[in-house]
């Protein structure tokens, strides 16, 4: 057989482009450890390659290339282990209390049997400390029925689809008048703390009447709706046809942000009082709630101007769904000249930090050892750290004389016109 030699090197004329040749689009060390910082960030392939490419304008790396580096790098963690052997591994690593069963089936069923095992695992997890006295659900015949049989007590409730304050605030701008905008509000807000179902179909009926001439408005508040937690993990995920390993990175990083928001909210509720909160009635409160529980409680006292004691108009909502005072207490509390009891809160939103508990039968509470602390500070002292001590000492013990007030905005002035200002 003749072979022709044609070039001792290449057979074939030199490449305009090097974009597709994996040896060239590589990866540095730094740029995988970029890639993978990046990843872990919930960054997507495509958001990554341009960042490397921002880095180096002559990097010819495609896709494909932050795919496989991604691959090489989960098969490196896994070690050898299976899917699910490295998601137990890495639950443990973080410190998740994990439970699991096998089924014999490899087909997985929503059954009451199921649902119930679940619930009461996490009955169990939560050993006592804290009992559920809501539970909020979708329309799911097997749940509701093992929520009834591990849960008897709670009050369980359909959820209702609810609107984001952002919605209402693009939806303002619709309307050319503060007056129809106020009464649109005003409506809306009826239609979500309707008392059941026949009252919140009726209230919607007389909002899309009196609001037809809006149609963009109507039409911008039924179809933006929000779907809370439930529809951030949704959207982390992306996709149900995802690995247990990627599932777990997604999920993960999800759950350290609302831990992360969670503890600087709790801090904002310690330390800050926001002007809109100022009010009286809110006093006892400063401090001592989260501000998501005085928001709640701001809009009830706006339905309480005008719906006053009336129980039936009230409808109780708030107190039965969040275990705060509703538009009717409030409005009686202001009646009397009173603040808002810190003791009509329901111990949830008091809760401004997150420790490990224990159980209150098993570990006796007492002040003996802060309150010697105290003294031998208080005795320690001159006579101005004394009186900053005992100004501390009031903030605890009396509710209301919190000293943490938010600082006045002072609103911006003109310049004048003359210059007379300038003279010293």
């Amino acid at each position: 057989m003749d072979i022709d030699r044609v070039c001792g090197l290449h057979n074939h004329p030199l490449v305009e482009h090097l974009e597709g040749h994996s040896y060239v689009g590589r990866l540095s060390k730094d740029e995988k450890a970029l890639l993978m910082d990046m990843s872990k960030s919930m960054v997507r392939p495509k958001e990554i390659l341009v960042t490397l490419k921002q880095r180096d304008t002559l990097k010819v790396s495609t896709l494909k290339t932050i795919y496989n580096v991604r691959h090489r790098n989960r098969v490196v963690q896994r070690a050898e282990r299976s899917q699910m052997q490295h998601l137990l591994g890495e639950l443990a690593k973080y410190n998740y209390i994990e439970r699991h069963r096998s089924e014999e089936s490899m087909m997985t069923y929503e059954t009451v049997d199921n649902y119930a095992w679940v619930l009461a695992t996490l009955r169990d997890v939560m050993d006592g400390f804290v009992v559920p006295t809501v539970i909020v659900t979708n329309r799911e015949l097997a749940l509701m029925n093992a929520i009834q049989k591990i849960f008897p007590s709670a009050r369980h409730l359909l959820c209702r689809w609810h609107i984001s304050k952002n919605v209402l605030t693009k939806c303002k701008k619709m309307f050319e008048t503060q007056q129809k905008w106020e009464k649109f509000n005003h409506e809306w807000n009826s239609v979500v703390y309707s008392s059941f179902e026949i009252q919140y179909e009726e209230r919607l009926k007389l909002l899309l009447k009196e609001f037809s001439s809006y149609p963009n408005a109507v039409k911008y508040v039924m179809d933006t709706w929000a779907e809370s937690a439930h529809a951030k993990l949704k959207r982390q995920l992306g996709s149900c046809q995802v690995s247990f390993q990627a599932s777990f990175e997604k999920i993960h990083s999800l759950l350290e942000l609302q831990h992360t928001n969670i503890k600087a909210s709790f801090e904002k509720s310690l330390t800050v009082v926001q002007h809109q909160f100022k009010p009286s009635q809110f006093r006892e409160l400063w401090g001592n709630v989260s501000i998501s529980a005085l928001e709640y409680l701001l809009v009830e006292s706006k339905r309480a101007n005008s719906i006053g004691i009336d129980v039936e108009a009230c409808g109780c909502v708030l107190r039965h769904t969040h275990g705060l005072p509703c538009a009717h207490e409030i409005a009686d509390y202001i009646r009397q000249d009173r603040h808002i009891p810190l003791a009509t809160i329901h111990s949830q939103w008091r809760q401004l930090h997150i420790s490990i508990c224990k159980k209150e039968e098993e570990t006796e509470v007492t002040c003996h050892a802060e309150v010697e602390l105290f003294v031998n500070k208080f005795n320690e002292s001159d006579r101005t750290m004394r009186l900053e001590l005992l100004k501390k000492l009031k903030e605890v013990v009396y509710l209301g004389s919190t000293f943490l007030v938010e600082s006045e905005v002072k609103p911006k002035t003109r310049p004048r016109d003359d210059l007379s200002h300038l003279v010293c």
